[in-house]
């Protein structure tokens, strides 16, 4: 005596053949491919125009040049390490988020750390220090991922002193201190860019951690 086996229903359509997805999807019909073969072309037609443009014909000097305007505005050029090391910091308060909540936080340290090292890797005119100091950001997230597993598990309220303390840290860093060599008070004018956005979201980041 044989038994059947049939195999269980699980609800689930079988897969469309991408042959049969294209001709329900785009060509069911005369008017329905002539309209997605001319949107295809043009598609086409502006993705190797566009790409050729960004290559061989854009003159991008202009961005280049004004990289440093956009990171730190019209900071000192002598003293962008300061917030350079403000960045490094920040990456560090994210790799103790991710350990510590994971999640959202963990992409968002994960991005942050790409950004700023695709930012350090591009070639505009930075000096080598400030380059490096950017190219270690994933580092820096990696150590704080770190830190979190040994000195803050599961303890939220020291994780909250640790990003108020650094807070405090980054905006001495960035003000400066009066007679300390090497930090000489800066115009507060003078500080932008992405600099001072990124010191705003990470106190707010330490505000929401006291929470």
């Amino acid at each position: 005596m044989s038994v059947r086996v049939t195999p269980l229903a699980t609800g689930a359509p079988p897969p469309m053949p991408a042959v049969r997805w294209l001709r329900k999807n785009l060509f069911s019909s005369v008017s329905s491919g002539a309209v997605t073969i001319v949107l295809g072309a043009a598609l086409a037609w502006a993705a190797v125009n566009g790409i050729g443009w960004v290559i061989f014909t854009a003159d991008w000097e202009v961005i280049t040049s004004r990289v440093p305007l956009y990171l730190v505005g019209l900071y000192p050029h002598e003293e962008v390490w300061r917030p350079q090391v403000c960045v490094l910091l920040i990456s560090a308060l994210l790799g103790l988020s991710w350990r510590m909540w994971g999640g959202t936080a963990r992409g968002f340290a994960i991005g942050f750390g790409a950004i700023m090292l695709v930012v350090g890797a591009l070639p505009h005119e930075m000096e080598t220090l400030n380059r490096v100091l950017l190219l270690v950001n994933p580092v820096a997230v990696g150590l704080g991922y770190l830190m979190a597993g040994r000195l803050l598990m599961d303890r939220p309220r020291r994780m909250a002193a640790v990003a108020v303390s650094t807070f405090v840290v980054m905006l001495l860093l960035i003000r400066g201190i009066e007679g300390v060599p090497g930090l000489e008070p800066v115009n507060p004018q003078d500080i932008g860019g992405l600099m001072l956005n990124l010191v705003l979201a990470a106190f707010g980041i330490a505000g929401l951690s006291l929470l």
